[in-house]
């Protein structure tokens, strides 16, 4: 009798499981649509950050634009004087030409002129030399581009 009575009450058991198994594993007959339009969305943080950046690019290419107009290349030479040699400016622009001018050398005069570029705020490093004597010419002009 045990055995009529158990076969029927696995028999069930069998039956409610493979009923939860087949009920959790459906899937459903609706269609999932994936949402492209807010995946191409961007941020609006990153947005501002772009912004922002863009800004500050437009402001230094105006604030180049303003020292290029600033510089005026028709003003007027100052001569600074040292000795016999004369330059044109006391400041220069890069790329701009150094006018170097000696006059009144001696005849027993012989040396170099020396051009010196900084390193730092104490120390400077000979850029060029231009050698002169005064015995082969008293006076000269010379133009440098650094």
């Amino acid at each position: 009798m045990n055995g009529k009575i158990a076969i029927p009450i696995v028999m069930g058991v069998i039956i409610a499981i493979v009923g939860i198994i087949a009920i959790t594993n459906q899937e459903p007959n609706a269609m999932e649509v994936e949402d492209t339009l807010n995946k191409e969305l961007q941020p609006a943080e990153e947005t501002t950050e772009i912004l922002k950046k863009l800004e500050d690019i437009e402001k230094n290419a105006e604030d180049l634009k303003n020292l290029e107009t600033d510089y005026d290349a028709s003003r007027e030479r100052e001569w600074i004087t040292s000795g016999p040699f004369q330059i044109d400016r006391s400041e220069y622009v890069l790329g701009e030409k150094i006018f170097l001018r000696t006059g009144g050398l001696g005849f027993d005069e012989k040396g170099q002129v020396a051009f010196l570029r900084p390193l730092n705020t104490t120390h400077y490093e000979v850029y060029l030399t231009i050698p002169f004597d005064g015995s082969d010419n008293s006076a000269f002009n010379y133009y440098l581009q650094p």
